[in-house]
């Protein structure tokens, strides 16, 4: 067959204008061992060996329906179990719950029990005792004295209240 009718008959072909017997006219001439074939068209013969291969294969519909509903039954089964998380995230608040407890516990003892040998330490020199004792009596009368600076406002408010209530009366 000539050269320039197999180039016609592909580019035919790959413009989708080929009839049916072009097409078998050209499977049969590219059908030939490549090894015949001009180097320029064998490309083209591979393809359209590809092209003979996948026609001669049948697909069995049960088949691929039955993989397809494997493949919904495996996702299925993935299907997240809520109950199961419920009781996991329960179980995780617990245990974070006991460690803080524990760790408040021993940081609450550690301070308690540095105050303790803080008070129960002795002091030697009477200078540094008086001093000790001054800074603390300071320290107690500075809050007592912050704590009744409200008292004195609350006594203010109870004082003009009884005047409000002695106009009401007359």
């Amino acid at each position: 067959m000539d050269l320039n009718r197999i180039n016609i008959l592909l580019q035919r072909f790959f413009d989708g204008k080929s009839s049916e017997a072009e097409e078998r006219e050209l499977e049969q001439f590219l059908a030939k061992d490549p090894e015949q074939l001009p180097e320029q068209i064998r490309a083209d013969a591979q393809y359209f060996k590809y092209l003979k291969e996948q026609r001669s294969l049948k697909f069995d519909s049960n088949k691929i329906e039955s993989g397809f509903l494997d493949k919904i039954d495996e996702k299925q089964e993935k299907v997240f179990d809520l109950r199961r998380y419920k009781r996991l995230l329960f179980a995780s608040a617990v245990a974070a719950s006991i460690v803080l407890m524990f760790v408040f516990y021993n940081n609450f003892n550690n301070k308690q029990s540095d105050t303790l040998n803080t008070a129960h330490s002795e002091i030697q020199d009477p200078d540094e005792a008086y001093a000790e004792v001054k800074n603390a009596l300071m320290t107690v009368s500075v809050n007592f004295n912050e704590g009744a600076e409200g008292f004195q406002k609350i006594s203010s408010f109870d004082k003009a209240q009884k005047s409000l209530n002695k106009e009401e009366i007359k």
